[in-house]
């Protein structure tokens, strides 16, 4: 005979519900954003914007409860904000859990943390780990340890566990082990709100990383299947700033401290990616104008050196334009709408051009996105 089945995670998301069920009712109403996180002590009401690297790191810092942080992408959030981050949290003596969405954002974190030589241990499994962060895994980390007490002072005197969100719910004895004094966590604006919950009722405060415009939460219902039902809909948006469930937790908090903690929240405005021309394609749409092109060649204007004599208009326009449209059509050898074998046509056309024209001056890390 066939049973019903659920995924492990879900078990896990649902166990720690209950413990946000089990918290102190003022912890769960700033929890869930009906009340406003505490100022920092000093605060001054008509302070700018944050939205450089340091501002933000200060301000999250000082945030007694919680604080949200944009970061669109090439602007840093990652390499600079959560490095600093952890280098002075490690500096203060902190307990934090790093966590992320994926395991890729986990391993990156994994990168600025062996790069400013810190000490941590991974949660996760051997598979989802890239291999050269596999020696810092919670098994190889007390595979020496020869009895129990070796293994909870090891457990114990390590600052920083890194994993996923999901990882880390996986391991409730590691929160009866241990005490943190914070969670930082990247890519925060893919996660729902109740796995999101789940692992920030273990912390005492937070401060969550993402871009709801660039990495919304991944969810494969269709936006009626998770609307909130009409009877409660009213009193949820304007009581929690909930509007469908389909959104993150991140995204809810942003919009929230946005519109009345702005103590609570930055945004990132330098970007470092992309030059100027192409910044200002979803600067306007997206960001309201608040990115900021800072290096001197994200304005340089467009280097043309001995490009070979262009075969199409489409050459002619690669040759003089750094941003083009170009109309396609689903062709029958798409399997689904998220493939398209005529825009990789034309991705690869217009790369080798690029190519061909640069020569031996051609960077593949700066000359071609």
């Amino acid at each position: 005979a066939l049973e019903p089945d659920t995924y492990d995670t879900f078990r896990r998301e649902w166990a720690g519900l209950s413990a946000f069920l089990g918290l102190a009712p003022e912890r769960r109403q700033r929890l869930m954003a009906r009340t406003g996180p505490r100022p920092p002590e000093g605060w001054d009401a008509a302070a700018p914007p944050a939205i450089t690297a340091p501002e933000v790191v200060a301000r999250a810092l000082a945030a007694p409860d919680w604080f949200v942080l944009c970061g669109p992408p090439g602007t840093g959030k990652t390499r600079a904000v959560l490095r600093e981050l952890a280098e002075r949290l490690y500096k203060d003596d902190k307990q934090a859990l790093l966590a992320a969405y994926t395991n890729r954002a986990v391993d990156e974190i994994c990168e600025q943390l062996v790069a400013a030589n810190l000490p941590f241990i991974r949660v996760g499994s051997r598979l989802g780990t890239s291999a050269q962060y596999r020696p810092y895994l919670l098994d190889n980390m007390i595979r020496d340890c020869p009895n129990r007490q070796t293994v909870r002072a090891r457990l114990t005197s390590c600052p920083f566990y890194v994993g996923t969100v999901a990882s880390l719910l996986g391991k409730p004895e590691l929160f009866l082990l241990k005490q943190f004094d914070l969670a930082v966590v990247d890519e925060a604006s893919q996660v729902l709100e109740g796995p999101m919950l789940a692992l920030l009722a273990k912390v005492p405060k937070f401060i969550l990383i993402g871009d709801h415009r660039q990495l919304p939460a991944v969810v494969t219902q269709e936006p009626e299947a998770s609307a909130i039902a009409p009877e409660a809909a009213g009193l949820l948006r304007q009581e929690l700033g909930l509007s469908n469930l389909r959104n993150s937790y991140f995204e809810r908090l942003f919009k929230r401290a946005e519109a009345h903690w702005p103590h609570a929240h930055g945004t990132l405005a330098d970007h470092y990616r992309m030059h100027s021309e192409l910044v200002a394609l979803v600067n306007d749409d997206f960001y309201e104008g608040l990115l900021r092109c800072p290096m001197l060649w994200q304005h340089e204007p467009l280097s043309r050196p001995t490009w070979p004599a262009p075969a199409d208009a489409f050459q002619q326009r690669i040759q003089h334009e750094r941003l083009i449209f170009v109309p396609t059509r689903r062709q029958p050898e798409d399997l689904s709408m998220k493939e398209s074998a005529q825009e990789a046509e034309l991705a690869a056309r217009a790369a080798a051009y690029v190519a061909q024209g640069y020569g031996r001056d051609f960077n593949p890390e700066s000359t071609l996105g």
